[in-house]
């Protein structure tokens, strides 16, 4: 292939007729159309080299440390994706990488709860939705109550440990992980020695974009 940048100044020095100046510019434009078709190419190939896997963490916590964790690790990874609920999609520079990650279950085994090779397939729709559960009566409120009452909203994903640094007590925040077909109900019944209390639960919010930034 011939070098660009001498084709540029033999052309260069024609400047004085037209014919030098049409010459510099079709050996520029030529130059850069090369440039950029290479790197169209370079990308296309590392998109196509890129491995995936999907993962489904244990829990929240390690959900949202899952960056920190795998840097410590010092495993070899391209990017995560939040893919809902517990899941994420962890991108690997080459074959090589994803496969040394997928057999040392010694490393991820206390992260997820399962984990394989993205192929295509299809996964469950889940979302972890974050409800502000009012109307537990106050001789009622406690953590094992509070469980039961997030239980019938949906799986409980996160629940305060303690309640005597809570400075309101009106309403409890839970985290629960709500399915694709189950709307997440606005109101359960407690019951406690013959008599019925109606819980609420408001402000349902989904977790997406600030998973990065949450802190438990």
């Amino acid at each position: 292939m011939p070098d660009p940048i001498a084709m540029c100044w033999a052309s260069l020095r024609l400047m004085g007729t037209s014919t030098g100046i049409l010459m510099a510019l079709s050996w520029l434009m030529w130059f850069l159309t090369v440039r950029l078709l290479s790197s169209l190419i370079e990308r296309r190939h590392l998109k196509k080299s890129r491995v995936m896997v999907v993962g489904r963490t244990v829990n929240l916590e390690t959900l949202v440390d899952l960056d920190r964790l795998l840097r410590i690790a010092k495993v070899s990874f391209s990017r995560i994706q939040y893919l809902g609920g517990l899941s994420t999609l962890i991108s690997f520079p080459d074959a090589a990488s994803a496969n040394n990650f997928l057999v040392s279950r010694v490393i991820w085994g206390p992260w997820f709860s399962n984990l394989k090779a993205w192929k295509g397939q299809s996964l469950p729709l889940e979302r972890v939705a974050w409800l502000k559960v009012h109307g537990i009566p106050l001789h009622l409120l406690d953590i094992e109550v509070i469980m039961q009452v997030g239980e019938m909203f949906g799986k409980v994903m996160h629940s305060p440990k303690s309640l005597e640094e809570e400075h309101d007590l009106s309403l409890v925040t839970l985290g629960v992980l709500a399915g694709e077909a189950h709307r997440i109900r606005e109101c359960v019944a407690l019951k406690w020695k013959g008599r019925t209390f109606r819980i609420w639960g408001g402000g349902v919010r989904y977790m997406g974009s600030g998973l990065s930034r949450l802190r438990l």
